[in-house]
């Protein structure tokens, strides 16, 4: 029987995995990179500071623990991404303004005109779609 897909072709049961997969991912590669931070910063330090100003070296678990430190001095009140983006882009996503404007370039910028689109072609092209699926599901 026709099994419901998304419009990239995946099922919902393929979508979740590859969503737990890359929950499962990033786990795995935030440990490593806290292990591999901490390494870093362990040899840079006893390789530099220790030498150079006399201090005491330290140890794999102090690096880790400078490196929070670290974060937490310097991150305090920044969001990633939202300082750097423009203000245009901001107030357009809370206001509304320019939905209907043609200034931007794609289908972003010509929400009408998409509409338009769909209606005439686009519409019977899904449908068209949907019943070469039902075809190809049924042999």
């Amino acid at each position: 029987m026709f099994a419901h897909c998304y419009e990239d072709g995946r099922t919902r049961g393929q979508r979740l995995a590859r969503v737990i997969g890359a929950v499962v991912g990033g786990v795995f590669l935030a440990v490593a990179l806290a292990l591999a931070l901490g390494w870093l910063i362990q040899i840079l330090w006893n390789a530099t500071l220790a030498v150079i100003f006399g201090l005491a070296t330290i140890t794999y678990w102090q690096a880790v623990g400078l490196f929070i430190l670290a974060k937490l001095f310097f991150s305090v009140g920044h969001h990633g991404y939202h300082h750097s983006r423009p203000k245009k882009f901001d107030d357009q996503r809370r206001h509304g303004a320019g939905a209907d404007t043609e200034e931007e370039g794609g289908w972003a910028g010509h929400p009408a005109a998409f509409r338009q689109y769909w209606e005439t072609e686009g519409r019977q092209a899904f449908e068209n779609y949907l019943e070469r699926r039902k075809k190809e599901d049924a042999r």
